[in-house]
């Protein structure tokens, strides 16, 4: 995925990559960071646009063992963690699954409700898959909406940024294994 990039104080340009964005996203806040005053931001929004903040690959690498990026959140029928939405049936709502590119289904064999497991450095789930264009290979999404049935958080990674103090349970390295017949 690429994002196209047009503003005043940049020439548009095709960001490839994270580090591209974060980039081009640093000098749009050094350009406008003295301008703050005159448009009437906030004082805290100025002090923001100046506290730029580096590009910092999740922690845990991928490797021969564990080579897809498990991410996890939330689904659009579970917004607000379902608690205005959660006693009303909804078409969107189907249940726990591993959403994963069409081109890692064909490497792994699979088809869209056949159980995988799934296994991080710090334990396994077992959970069917959703097969899902918009993602890439390699890159791997669940949810946490079902730790009755799917405790997804077993697999999730137990660090913290250390600027934000907020969890990074949401990118942690797995593998896919097959379900025996």
């Amino acid at each position: 995925m690429s994002l196209e990039l047009e503003h005043e104080h940049l020439e548009p340009r095709l960001l490839a990559t994270a580090e591209d964005v974060v980039r081009a996203a640093r000098r749009v806040g050094e350009s406008v960071a003295g301008e703050c005053s005159h448009r009437g931001l906030h004082p805290s929004a100025a002090h923001a646009l100046e506290d730029h903040v580096e590009h910092d690959p999740p922690v845990e690498p991928l490797d021969a063992e564990y080579p897809v990026r498990l991410t996890t959140g939330r689904r659009l029928d579970s917004f607000n963690t379902g608690v205005q939405s959660g006693g009303y049936t909804s078409p969107l709502r189907r249940g726990e699954t591993l959403d994963i590119s069409r081109e890692d289904a064909v490497r792994y064999g699979v088809e869209n409700g056949d159980r995988v497991v799934v296994t991080s450095r710090r334990g396994s789930i077992v959970i069917p898959v959703r097969i899902d264009s918009g993602l890439r290979a390699g890159l791997a999404f669940t949810t946490f909406h079902y730790n009755d049935e799917i405790a997804t958080n077993l697999l999730t990674i137990d660090v913290t940024d250390p600027k934000s103090g907020t969890a990074e349970f949401k990118a942690c390295a797995v593998r896919i294994e097959t379900m025996p017949s």
